[in-house]
């Protein structure tokens, strides 16, 4: 199926349910990756790849305390080639991608714009070899404890 077909049927579902949230993430170049419900969120699909789309949500983070939302370890015998992430929650967060401990992204959500997706990857991923994480975490500064969610995409290949 074509991009556009893929788009054409994304709104179409969208119109046919109005009180039905989807996902639909496109690349920059138009390329859709995923079409889902938010929670939980299926899968990718990239043609032709062994794709991944490691999920992860937490509540009750308290204020001021970095906490995982998403810990990926690359299996023995893969490699990971790392393209983008989702992320957002239930108020302003600071997001940070870390592999292997080193900070390769920060990005905030907002009042106006609860989800990030940050796709730059998506022409050079990012290789992460067997045994190497791929962490997503927030901190928040709100007085009241709160939930966030993210999505690490990517796929494998053999080593």
């Amino acid at each position: 199926m074509q991009s556009d077909d893929l788009k054409d049927q994304a709104y179409s579902e969208h119109q046919k349910s109005a009180d039905a949230k989807r996902v639909l993430l496109v690349f920059s170049d138009g390329e859709i990756v995923s079409i889902a419900n938010p929670l939980p969120v299926t899968g990718i699909t990239s043609v032709g790849k062994n794709t991944t789309n490691q999920y992860g949500t937490t509540g009750n983070i308290p204020k001021n305390i970095e906490t995982d939302i998403v810990n990926l370890v690359v299996p023995s015998g893969k490699i990971l080639y790392f393209e983008a992430y989702t992320s957002g929650g239930t108020a302003d967060g600071f997001f940070q991608l870390k592999i292997n401990a080193g900070t390769m992204n920060s990005m905030r959500n907002s009042a106006a714009m609860r989800s990030v997706v940050v796709s730059i990857w998506k022409d050079t991923p990012l290789k992460v070899t067997a045994g190497g994480s791929v962490r997503l975490t927030v901190t928040h500064t709100h007085n009241s404890s709160q939930s966030f969610e993210g999505n690490i995409l990517g796929y494998y290949v053999d080593e």
